[in-house]
């Protein structure tokens, strides 16, 4: 457990507590005063790489409203760190902030996003609905338009939906795109099966 407490107080320390001190605003949760949302991911820069604080930082700014705080976007986790004055993990947290994007729906599908970016490849757009001239076709995670290249991520669940996935695919190849299957085998260890394919259908 976290426990931070004011810089004028000493830092707690007992077994099974990380003692933080630091000037916070609370929320309150269930009762409990605890950091907020945006407070507690500029927290995690001194903890996480890159990678977790980009999947920490979309999932912020992609949750569903009704929480104990209200939606908010990138900007907002840039107030919070010059709010705070924070300066260790400040690179970090820039090159973190400029990556946290709307509409990313998974932590998997963040995760193949900052392997885009590092591998130089254009930006796609995200969650995207496709249509063809009778209506709604598919909604695709990853799509480069101008390329016509649609990329989808498939998890555990999908092993027990391969038959309608068939469909879907050969359904949005239909409307002229090349489908891209990827998966969390794809995009471990570098990837360099998926970077090369996807390298040559993007770039010139």
């Amino acid at each position: 457990m976290h426990v931070t407490v004011p810089a004028t107080q000493a830092q707690p320390r007992r077994s099974g507590v990380v003692g933080h001190r630091a000037v916070r605003e609370p929320v309150e949760l269930r009762g409990l005063p605890v950091t907020s949302l945006a407070d507690t991911w500029c927290d995690l820069a001194s903890r996480l790489d890159l990678l977790d604080l980009v999947i920490a930082g979309d999932a912020l700014v992609n949750r569903q409203a009704g929480s104990f705080e209200d939606p908010f976007a990138v900007d907002d986790l840039r107030l919070a760190w010059h709010r705070l004055g924070l300066r260790r993990h400040a690179r970090l947290a820039r090159e973190a902030m400029d990556l946290v994007r709307p509409g990313s729906a998974s932590p998997q599908e963040t995760r193949a996003r900052v392997l885009f970016h590092q591998w130089g490849l254009p930006e796609p757009e995200l969650n995207v609905k496709l249509h063809s001239s009778t209506g709604w076709v598919a909604t695709v995670d990853f799509l480069w338009r101008q390329r016509r290249v649609v990329g989808e991520y498939h998890g555990e669940s999908h092993g027990k939906s391969w038959r309608a996935d068939y469909r879907r695919q050969a359904t949005i190849g239909d409307l002229g795109f090349t489908v891209v299957v990827m998966t969390a085998y794809d995009l471990a260890g570098g990837a360099p099966e998926l970077r090369q394919r996807l390298t040559r259908l993007l770039l010139p």
